[in-house]
């Protein structure tokens, strides 16, 4: 956190996870510390929403985005590497040029990998039910394909 401070990303880094470490009980990334600005829950519940929101589709490029995301970061940090003999597509073309077969190889290869992480690395599901139930808590679902319908 000191490196981030010196960068004077600390408090952006708060800012944007204020939702997750104010609203839900055991985020893991508590740990950086409440936003310097106070949010009413309105505030807060509206930013998360948006935010799953915008990532639900998994083929659309914000959620693409997030999925490679994971896959840089840890080709960054040296945490993972590719066989020679694996030909990885240009992970570029997802922002680039969306709309592409390149893109589309990119997202489907991104999504794939995003899978296998969580599965090889064993990550608990504790903390994703508790995300999902707390946010059933805070606020009622509005997506009309996700509501129960009365029969």
């Amino acid at each position: 956190m000191e490196r981030w401070d010196q960068k004077d990303l600390l408090c952006t880094i708060r800012d944007a996870i204020s939702p997750l470490v104010i609203l839900y009980d055991g985020c893991a990334l508590a740990f950086v510390g409440p936003p310097e600005n106070v949010y009413s829950q309105d505030e807060l519940l509206g930013r998360i929403s948006r935010t799953v929101e915008n990532h639900l589709d998994k083929t659309q490029p914000p959620a693409i985005v997030l999925h490679g995301a994971m896959l840089l970061t840890r080709l960054m940090a040296g945490s993972i590497k590719f066989s020679q003999h694996i030909e990885s597509p240009d992970l570029n073309a997802s922002v680039e040029n969306p709309e592409s077969e390149e893109a589309r190889k990119a997202a489907s290869f991104m999504r794939a990998n995003a899978g296998a992480e969580w599965g090889m690395l064993g990550v608990p599901t504790d903390w994703a039910k508790h995300f999902w139930n707390r946010n059933g808590e805070l606020k009622r679902c509005e997506l009309q394909e996700y509501l129960k319908q009365d029969d």
